[in-house]
């Protein structure tokens, strides 16, 4: 894990530029760069390294090899390195570190960007041809790595982060006003190309291309190609799935087994973020009892009881006779550190996990800990959230299994303790209208709707349908938003997170997956539990209350971080579309306990939080 910088232009940028050095929190242990020329511009390919595989500084970047005249920069991990490094040894290629990178280079040598179908991993890479002048970049398949570039007069910039940018010249840090508002509104970031930093554009997920610097000029369209498409596989599965529900539940934890096990190479100590759910807690378990391996846990706990999971993490650690860390997150932490995690996120914080994270990461480095493993992916690929359960009742409806739907409904009513209004009330608008729908209409209260910008304004995304499939794809494009946040809260303190649920293969099973292997009898991720039934605590795999690594926000805004709302709520008056004095009257009646908490308070003030940060402005019309 370590972070990138491609500058062309009119100049060479020195080491110590703070494009690169902005970047340290990324790569602690070794800096690098390299400067070449091409038609009319410079060319700097720059690197900060995290050492992890290779510790030596035969692995530093940028990475070459006497009999290639290609430079590569690495961010992220290839975890079969070892498997090609074999085949390529085959080939007659000889090695001159242990690093994966190098595995990388020479395989893009042999291959070209075909390679990409070969690697497991999670990465984001640039290689400089310097003999035919060309540029290749690409991203990995589910977008776990971070890749953005900046087209300008002066040329053209591919960064790890997006604050490396505001070190370039000609840069100024612009709002993108309708992704501004995509986050107010929704909580949710832009999925595409278009972020909240006008003018930046992020590679997405499964895209690579090649920049030919014989011809190109600055602010040419850069030409990407897509080389893997979730739902291409969603719609031509790759696996072909057993009948058998029982060699399905067997050949899934071997799966599982194979992807923990894999993402475990590492020549530094690796940690485990354990919170009191079952994603989670099936990584401890599969550790410590099929792995046989001893890793230390990390936990976020609550004094505030509805919040708290820290008893069933300590009931699980003795289960597993592993050492609890436990750390109980106060509000007067997050006011201490919040100028920093605006910084290290780039974006408007989202609130609840992504501000607790940042805290629970600088306990991982107190730890002497480099690598940690987080359970992120289970929900969007095994059918978690609450969202999948009730766009697979909309559908038995549709085909007229009405017995399957009521007892689908019947049983979820009743592993989740709530009554029948509380189920069926979420339910039925499916039929109607999406979930997504009614939270817009609900939040756009808060602006004049009469306002131009707000009539352009239209969510780019449905977090709840009735098909789905649909609800697969807003998932999977809403988990982009959930990595970007451990990215940056794991490299801000210079740690690797991986995620195993997000082992390509592993994934390509579970969309193959029939959904009544994923959803059966209410119980969601139902092939999770069914594979972890004999290894977890009882009362773990048979708690379907649905966590996340959350806070318990509304409670602070009342309280200790009270006067962060108010301060950068009030500071919103320049924006014209926002009905300002009715947020600041409707936060005050929640704070008097006249009202509930509405999330959006928080993404208000976020976003002015962000925008003082990097001084981001537009012309607010």
């Amino acid at each position: 894990m370590c972070g990138v910088l491609f500058y062309a232009g009119d100049e060479l940028l020195p080491m110590n530029h703070l494009a690169l050095d902005s970047i340290k929190h990324r790569g602690p242990d070794a800096a690098g760069v390299k400067h070449f020329s091409a038609p009319s511009m410079q060319i700097t390919l720059g690197h900060r390294r995290l050492a992890v595989i290779d510790l030596s500084n035969n692995s530093d970047q940028p990475l070459t090899h006497p009999k290639i005249k290609k430079w590569i920069s690495l961010n992220g991990e290839i975890y079969n390195y070892l498997e090609l490094k074999v085949l390529l040894q085959k080939k007659g290629y000889d090695f001159h570190s242990q690093s994966d990178t190098e595995v990388l280079l020479i395989a893009f040598q042999e291959w070209g960007p075909k390679c990409l179908d070969m690697l497991n991993g999670m990465f984001a890479f640039i290689i400089w041809d310097d003999v035919n002048k060309k540029l290749f970049f690409a991203r990995d398949r589910f977008g776990i790595k971070p890749l953005y570039y900046w087209l300008s007069k002066h040329g053209i910039s591919f960064v790890s982060e997006i604050k490396q940018l505001t070190y370039l010249p000609g840069f100024k840090p612009r709002i993108n006003i309708m992704q501004s508002l995509q986050f107010i509104i929704t909580g949710d970031y832009g999925h595409a190309q278009d972020n909240i930093w006008e003018n930046v554009v992020q590679v997405e997920p499964g895209e690579c291309g090649t920049i030919d610097f014989n011809h190109h000029k600055p602010q040419l369209r850069i030409q990407k190609k897509q080389w893997y498409s979730i739902n291409n596989v969603a719609d031509k599965p790759l696996i072909c799935i057993p009948e058998d529900r029982v060699k399905l539940v067997d050949l899934f934890k071997e799966r599982l087994t194979d992807a923990v096990k894999l993402q475990l190479r590492s020549d530094v100590p690796v940690g485990l973020m354990l919170s009191g759910g079952i994603d989670s807690s099936c990584l401890a378990t599969l550790l410590t009892k099929k792995l046989e391996k001893q890793i230390q846990s990390f936990s976020i706990c609550y004094k505030e009881g509805s919040e708290d999971e820290s008893s069933g993490i300590r009931n699980l650690c003795e289960y597993l006779k592993i050492e609890p860390c436990l750390n109980f997150i106060e509000a007067s932490q997050i006011e201490n550190s919040l100028d920093e995690m605006v910084y290290y996120h780039d974006y408007p914080l989202p609130g609840r996990s992504s501000l607790v994270q940042f805290l629970l990461y600088d306990v991982v480095k107190n730890h002497n800990i480099k690598v940690c493993l987080e359970g992120h992916g289970a929900d969007e690929f095994l059918g978690g959230y609450t969202s999948f359960f009730r766009a697979y009742c909309c559908e038995l409806i549709k085909k007229l299994k009405i017995y399957s739907a009521f007892h689908e409904i019947k049983s979820f009513k009743l592993l989740n303790q709530t009554s029948w209004v509380a189920t069926l009330n979420p339910l039925l608008p499916h039929f109607f209208s999406s979930r997504l729908s009614r939270l817009v209409s609900y939040n756009l209260q808060y602006f004049h709707e009469g306002h131009e910008v707000i009539k352009q304004y239209a969510p780019d995304i449905q977090r709840e349908t009735n098909s789905y499939n649909k609800t697969q794809d807003s998932r999977s494009k809403i988990l982009r938003s959930i990595l970007h946040t451990v990215d940056r809260a794991s490299m801000s303190r210079s740690i690797e997170a991986r995620v195993p649920y997000l082992d390509h293969e592993l994934v390509e099973f579970n969309l193959a997956l029939p959904t009544n292997m994923k959803i059966h009898h209410g119980i969601r991720k139902y092939i999770l539990r069914q594979a972890m039934m004999s290894d977890l605590p009882h009362t773990i795999n048979h708690n379907h209350i649905k966590r996340s690594f959350s806070s318990p926000e509304s409670s602070w805004a009342r309280n200790t971080l009270n006067k962060i709302f108010s301060k950068n709520m009030a500071e919103l008056s320049d924006i014209p579309f926002i009905r300002h004095q009715y947020l600041i009257e409707d936060f005050k009646l929640y704070c008097e306990g006249k009202k509930p908490y509405n999330p959006i308070y928080w993404r208000f003030a976020s976003f002015n939080l962000w925008r003082k940060k990097f001084d981001a402005v537009t012309d607010f019309k």
